[in-house]
């Protein structure tokens, strides 16, 4: 009996070895593992903010150009109102020249406005006045 409880034993010790072992290979692969994937964490993390930072600097030029779209928009307004005032004047002046009775002259008025976008033009209106 003492016998079959030694060859137990060194059955449950060399099951205990093959499993301390097993243990220890998993533990190495588990730790390859965490190693790998927290390299690949990183390497994700460092692409997000640059990416970050780029969605910064790309919303920061188109605040910048917002604005400056802005800008030349009011410049069109007001050359647009320019241009209608100055009009009115020529047409003005074409009454007091037609009720004299000096020489008769035409003036002939020729508009155009540009509209650009992004430095392309996306449109064109021309517009013609002939003034006896």
């Amino acid at each position: 009996e003492i016998t079959d409880l030694r060859r137990t034993l060194q059955g449950l010790e060399i099951e205990l070895q093959a499993q301390l072992a097993k243990k220890c290979s998993l533990d190495s692969t588990l730790g390859d593992t965490e190693s790998r994937y927290g390299t690949m964490l990183q390497d994700i993390q460092i692409s997000i903010n640059n990416l970050e930072a780029s969605l910064a600097n790309i919303r920061s030029e188109i605040e910048c150009q917002s604005r400056e779209y802005q800008l030349l928009l009011d410049v069109k307004t007001r050359l647009e109102k320019e241009i209608n005032d100055y009009r009115q004047l020529l047409e003005g002046e074409d009454g007091r020249y037609a009720t004299s009775s000096g020489p008769k002259s035409s003036l002939n008025i020729k508009t155009i406005v540009e509209e650009y976008k992004d430095g392309k033009k996306i449109s064109q209106k021309e517009e013609r006045h002939l003034r006896m």
